[in-house]
């Protein structure tokens, strides 16, 4: 169930008649908590301003990041196995799908994932803890994957982490580390799962 708390918060906000058109960006004060938590988990600075907008869901966010950086045929590597909607949104927007099947050993995926990469290769979406395997990787897994990555300036990596609140084993799993030296990063989550908010809607992009 939603947690208490955030039952209240609504309510209060209904009864104060606060339910105006708000800015397509998101409220600023949730961008400006969302940047906080990130700050206080990961000891990162993010612009809630100019680096942070709130989507209907998650889903919604993946539509648009790559609908804001993929043409015709370019194409998205996605480490299987994974959340089938990635490949039908990318099929949708006209970008093809790349399958790379992930073993969890760190130099053995790095091989298949560089050989993969070609000239149309344009974003590397991955998503840990897995959907639908509830895997988890090391940090130095994440680390090595993000260094490969970062070789090619044009391509983006995408990290679905809307389960990240749920990975209960000491592994840190988020790609917002590399954030600030590395702005190829597009962090996608949201408040479904963590905080049982499923029928809201309610996610963000970083």
């Amino acid at each position: 169930h939603v947690p208490d708390v955030i039952k209240q918060k609504i309510q209060a906000e209904i009864e104060s008649n606060n339910t105006k058109y708000e800015i397509s960006q998101g409220t600023p004060e949730l961008r400006e908590a969302i940047a906080s938590y990130y700050a206080s988990k990961f000891g990162v600075t993010i612009d809630a301003k100019k680096e942070i907008i709130i989507t209907s869901g998650a889903k919604i966010g993946i539509n648009f990041s790559l609908t804001s950086i993929l043409k015709q045929d370019d194409e998205v590597i996605v480490l299987t196995p994974c959340w089938p909607t990635y490949k039908s949104i990318t099929k949708s927007i006209g970008g093809k799908v790349k399958e790379v099947s992930i073993n969890f050993n760190e130099q053995k995926d790095m091989n298949l994932l560089e050989q993969a990469i070609t000239e149309k290769t344009r974003c590397v979406l991955i998503n840990f803890p897995n959907n639908p395997a509830s895997l988890m990787v090391d940090f130095s897994y994440l680390s090595k994957l993000h260094g490969l990555v970062s070789k090619y300036p044009n391509i983006y990596l995408i990290s679905d982490e809307i389960y990240l609140e749920l990975a209960y084993e000491d592994k840190s799993g988020s790609m917002i580390k590399f954030f600030e030296t590395n702005k190829n990063i597009i962090l996608v989550s949201g408040f479904s799962k963590a905080w049982a908010m499923t029928g809201f809607r309610l996610g963000y992009v970083i």
